[in-house]
């Protein structure tokens, strides 16, 4: 039973890390910060990137859009004063109609004043 004593404390002993695993381990833990500390930056740098680019295209987007609704706005504009011409045109119409009907009546005049001389030429002969 002695040495089944003994042997616990052999282990305790044994236990005891390495001078060489621990400065080794310490390398290697500073070694994982320093690239996580450089994988950060990066992530960063990206990161503002990936904003400035969402900005800029945004701000493309806003101009565009803008730009757009001026287009609409002036097309929109144009057919109204288009409209208003045509109205116009219309109404000037109106008063060719009776214009056509006088020019009508003069025609039938003068067709009945042309029967009327031919007639009265042909019954002085």
């Amino acid at each position: 039973m002695t040495d089944n004593t003994k042997q616990p404390n052999n282990n305790n002993d044994n236990l005891v890390p390495d001078p060489s695993i621990l400065t080794d381990l310490e390398a290697h833990a500073r070694s994982i910060a320093s690239n996580l500390d450089m994988t950060l930056r990066d992530l960063r740098g990206s990161l503002h990137g990936m904003s400035d680019l969402t900005s800029e295209s945004m701000q493309v987007f806003n101009n565009i859009v803008t730009s757009t609704c001026d287009q609409v706005d002036s097309a929109i504009r144009s057919t109204y004063a288009m409209l208003a011409k045509a109205e116009e045109f219309s109404e000037s119409m109106n008063g060719m109609q009776n214009i056509f009907q006088q020019i009508k009546d003069v025609k039938q005049l003068l067709n009945d004043f042309e029967l009327k001389l031919t007639s009265n030429i042909g019954q002085q002969k």
